[in-house]
């Protein structure tokens, strides 16, 4: 793999790489959602959403459509969904080893 293929697969990671783009990711996953549907699942404002969400379009994992005036979001690379389970059993047995050790998550 040459180097500007890594780059951009690293960006695509990158982009997916924050707590809450993960949350808004599995969130689409369901189906697609506005940006007040998306502010709802945390203590995030929209405007901190939409800043989340900049990041995940551009890096093409979702593409927003304007509708009346609403931007509603889908997941354009659901392919993304498939770097969370092995991403979920690493962090599993993280949080194992950290317990078995008797330290804080």
């Amino acid at each position: 793999m040459n180097y500007q293929t890594a780059a951009l697969y690293a960006g695509v990671l990158k982009a997916a790489a924050h707590p809450m783009r993960v949350r808004i990711i599995d969130e689409l996953r369901q189906g697609d959602r506005c940006v007040r549907d998306l502010a709802a699942l945390g203590t995030i404002n929209q405007s901190n959403v939409s800043r989340h969400l900049a990041t995940l379009e551009k890096a093409g994992i979702i593409s927003g459509k304007r509708h009346l005036t609403k931007v509603i979001y889908h997941l354009e690379s659901p392919e993304i969904l498939d770097i969370f389970q092995p991403a979920a059993q690493v962090a599993k047995r993280d949080i194992n080893r950290r317990k078995a050790k008797g330290r804080d998550l």
